[in-house]
């Protein structure tokens, strides 16, 4: 991973973070809004998972029978390290799928701080497709790094 793919996931978590807080603030005492977008945003992360499974299978599939009719080592171990993707991706399959499920169970709860601990994730990526070209402000992002970085200064003083 290089430098700018650091960056990119920082700039990624900050911005999400921020639309997460502003929503959080526009469905303030709303609470079956939240479920219902919860369920929603957790719904689109299911199938957005369920296609990455496919195509890591896909792409398994496919590689394991060009090294299979080439013999080359460099398809072999290719194909290896992609037969070794699909049950990572399968494995996130699951957590969204037992995210779903546990977002049942607090919804019934009627707690709101745990609806955003299970979905919150779900819920950002969904506000980040749909709003994140809006958050323009630097001083965002730069107030997220300053909270890891401050985080990072005491950790080290310790």
């Amino acid at each position: 991973m290089n430098v700018t793919d650091v960056d990119d996931k920082i700039i990624l978590r900050a911005r999400r973070n921020y639309l997460l807080a502003e929503y959080k603030g526009e469905v303030k005492g709303d609470f079956p809004s939240l479920v219902a977008f919860a369920r929603s945003a957790v719904e689109k992360g299911k199938s957005k998972q369920e296609g990455k499974v496919a195509e890591a299978r896909q792409d398994a599939d496919a590689m394991a029978a060009e090294a299979a009719s080439k013999g080359s080592a460099s398809d072999k171990r290719k194909a290896d390290e992609l037969a070794a993707l699909v049950p990572q991706e399968e494995l996130k399959l699951k957590q969204i799928v037992e995210s779903a499920a546990k977002l049942e169970e607090v919804a019934a709860s009627h707690d709101v701080e745990e609806v955003f601990a299970v979905a919150g994730d779900h819920i950002a990526a969904v506000l980040d497709a749909e709003r994140g070209t809006n958050v323009t402000d630097p001083a965002i992002y730069r107030a997220h790094a300053a909270k890891y970085e401050k985080a990072r200064r005491c950790t080290a003083a310790a």
